[in-house]
This record gives structure tokens, C-alpha cells and sequence, in this order.
């Protein structure tokens, strides 16, 4: 299969506000935190027309079984990936991870000369995923009800499985608590699950942005140069944007160098 073809985008559905802007909102007393969905999220994301014309279908199909059916601009945040795809090719096929593999067997059961083939690293890999391939000849009104009962019944297998738990990003490297090697540094986080974006900020206090402080989008790493050498004591914030809300994790170190020892002062 041509994994080209099957490109997910998954880039940020929106831009948060930066964690200042964000604290101006709260202190203004308008801010309002959206808890994440209780019932498993889907994003759909159609590669052609004729997908297109589909996604509602499969969303309508859906909402009885207890999912909800993210809008396409959030799509890349959901717990469970679908993109779809019309093909020129007689034949219809599916690609999923092994997190979804029980989906897409199901699925290939019920489409007569399905293909299926599994890929790891075709997707995220906290959540699963899937890329169908809809067969030839599938702009007709009965083939569309046929497509989307397929995959209603496939994704049927997550129904009880309840959303993904959400994580922040957790700094991976220098080792928190760690002396500094000197003044750029690297620092290293992990993806965490349901991250939309990072910003991280150092300091010289807690929770402070004197020496850095910057959008990070979905890297995860950063290089801060500037750093002082003196032995003093370096604060990390490491925030993470999920479900409409950022959090943060925070981290200290020790500068490279000695302490600088203060002159004594005579009286």
C-alpha cells in the first residue's frame, strides 16, 4: 500500500494563547475551563471529495454508539485517527496500527476482497489508528451506506473503551535536579498523550521567564542559550495545552560553575 497517499496531517487545530496572555484572562475573572469529553472522541479527516461527502454519514452513524465525532479542524487531537480515502483502484484496503488491528479486521471482514496491512509507525502512537481506502467504485448512494455501516461497525470494538488519559509533557533530559554542562543547554521532554502544545520557560524563580520563554508548538526540545555559569539555581516550566486548558510541570537545576561567594562588607 502507498503510505504517501494516506498522509494524516496533524498539525495543531488552533493556536492557544501563551500562558501570560493566559493568566490575563483568568485574573480578569473570563476564563472558562472545558473538561475533555466523556465518551471516546473520532477525528475524521477525508482525502478527496467522495470522503468527504462520507464523513457525515459516518458521524451521524456514530453518535448512537456513544463517540463523539470531532469537527475536522480538531481531528488530530482525537482519541481514535480515521482518514479516508476514494480508490482509482478496484480494490478497497485498510492500513491501522496494532492498537487498532482488531477494528480493521473487523472492517476487512465486512467489505468482500479487503485488503488489510498493519503499520506502527503510520500513526501516533498513543492512540489508534486507521486509513481506509474505499474501493472503486464508491460515489453511489447504497455504496456510501455500505462504506460507512463497515466502519461503524468496526470502530464499534473501541465503544467501551472509554477516552485515552490525557499527559503532560515531562522533561526527559538534562535529568531533573541535574547540573547544567554550561551555558546552552538542550532540554529534551517527552510527547505526553493529548498534548496540543508546549511552551517552555526558564528562570531564575519559579515559574519565571527572565532567560527563556517561547512556543515550542508540538517539538519537543529546545535549545536556550545564555544561561548563567555562577552555581545559582535554574527554574524550568515545561507547559502543556489539553482540552482547552494549559498545565505545566516544573524543574530546577544548578547553573555550571561555582557559586559565587558574596564579598563580605565592612560596617
Amino acid at each position: 500500500m502507498c503510505l504517501s497517499a494516506l498522509t494524516l496531517s496533524l498539525c495543531p487545530a488552533q493556536t492557544p494563547l501563551p500562558p501570560s496572555q493566559e493568566f490575563r484572562i483568568r485574573a480578569a475573572g473570563r476564563h472558562v475551563s472545558a473538561a475533555g469529553p466523556a465518551t471516546p472522541s473520532i477525528g475524521i479527516v477525508p482525502l478527496d471529495e467522495i470522503a468527504a461527502q462520507l464523513r457525515p454519514l459516518v458521524a451521524e452513524l456514530l453518535a448512537p454508539e456513544g463517540f463523539e465525532v470531532l469537527p475536522p479542524e480538531r481531528a488530530a487531537s482525537a482519541d481514535i485517527l480515521v482518514s479516508l480515502r476514494a480508490s482509482d483502484a478496484g480494490e478497497p484496503a485498510i492500513l491501522a496500527n496494532r492498537q487498532a488491528a482488531d477494528a480493521a479486521q473487523r472492517w476487512q471482514r465486512a467489505v468482500p476482497g479487503a485488503r488489510l496491512d498493519l503499520c506502527d509507525g503510520c500513526f501516533p502512537a498513543d492512540r489508534p489508528g486507521i486509513a481506509v481506502l474505499l474501493g472503486g467504485d464508491s460515489a453511489g448512494p447504497s455504496q456510501q451506506m455500505h462504506a460507512a455501516l463497515a466502519l461503524r461497525d468496526a470502530l464499534r470494538t473501541f465503544s467501551s473503551a472509554g477516552p485515552r488519559t490525557a499527559q503532560k509533557g515531562e522533561m526527559i533530559a538534562p535529568a531533573p535536579g541535574s547540573t547544567l554542562p554550561g551555558s546552552s543547554v538542550t532540554f529534551q521532554w517527552s510527547a505526553g498523550s493529548g498534548v496540543q502544545q508546549f511552551w517552555l520557560m526558564v528562570g531564575l524563580w519559579p515559574g519565571g521567564n527572565t532567560l527563556y520563554s517561547a512556543d515550542q508548538g508540538l517539538l519537543t526540545s529546545a535549545p536556550v542559550s545564555g544561561l548563567p555559569v555562577d552555581g545559582r539555581t535554574i527554574y524550568v516550566r515545561l507547559w502543556s495545552y489539553i482540552d482547552n486548558q494549559w498545565v505545566y510541570n516544573d524543574y530546577q537545576y544548578k547553573a555550571a560553575g561555582a557559586v559565587t561567594p558574596a564579598k563580605a562588607q565592612i560596617t
